[in-house]
């Protein structure tokens, strides 16, 4: 049954590559030959804050040097450019749900050295207002979480910290706004928290980083309930 299964599924929903949407040759492919080479890896010297590429003689970024962030430190897979972009508007906005393997895995693998050196007790998704999960179907950074905490064995807290208030869209606002923007916008549950035994220390999921100011205001509820936060994100704007 599972053989006719995967016949029927390879017929009806081909295997699209996430870059540039065409079908790709080889089920077990996660991206195309010619796209696998265009995925924009951050490589090179990293900011030791949030991960952003920097000048060989530079440790920190230049956001990171006049910030001050309530995360110890994060990494970053993808710069947000054509390629990355479309993999997460293909996600977020078209559902593209069959994408979240290949973008964990790949996070994972990269990620894996800074994942060992934090040793995460939970991995917690940057959460969506009810009201924009209710529209969308789901979060997407929840679903590359979930997978995530599959590949690295680490539990998947989902249920603790909340976003309490609607928000606008980050990327329209400037440092000002966007931290008046994010004032009280998450809540943690402390009823559910006591159902975790000795978190410690956690790894903030979110697709796309560009200030930070977002992951941060999920590690400062956070550190008032007595937890540390690390982050992972699939994708960092070169911005500030």
């Amino acid at each position: 049954m599972n053989i006719i299964k995967n016949i029927v599924q390879r017929v009806l929903f081909p295997p699209k590559c996430p870059v540039c949407g065409k079908i790709t040759e080889d089920y077990e492919d996660k991206v195309c030959n010619t796209c696998v080479r265009r995925l924009p890896l951050v490589t090179g010297s990293r900011c030791m804050r949030c991960s952003k590429q920097t000048d060989g003689n530079e440790m920190l970024c230049a956001d990171c040097k006049i910030s001050k962030f309530t995360y110890i430190q994060g990494y970053a897979l993808w710069h947000y450019d054509i390629s990355s972009r479309n993999i997460m508007k293909g996600l977020k906005y078209y559902g593209r749900r069959d994408y979240v393997d290949f973008i964990a895995a790949e996070l994972v693998y990269h990620a894996r050295f800074r994942i060992k050196e934090w040793q995460p007790d939970g991995i917690v998704p940057v959460p969506l207002h009810s009201s924009k999960y209710k529209k969308r179907g789901f979060n997407q950074a929840e679903v590359i979480a979930r997978e995530v905490s599959i590949l690295c064995g680490v539990r998947l807290i989902n249920d603790v910290l909340f976003r309490t208030k609607k928000t606008r869209p980050q990327k329209y606002l400037d440092d000002k706004d966007r931290e008046s923007n994010l004032k009280d916008a998450f809540s943690v549950n402390t009823d559910n928290l006591k159902r975790y035994h000795n978190i410690k220390r956690v790894i903030i999921i979110d697709d796309i980083y560009t200030t930070g100011s977002t992951i941060d205001a999920c590690a400062r509820k956070l550190k008032e309930a007595g937890i540390t936060s690390y982050f992972l994100t699939v994708c960092i704007g070169d911005g500030f």
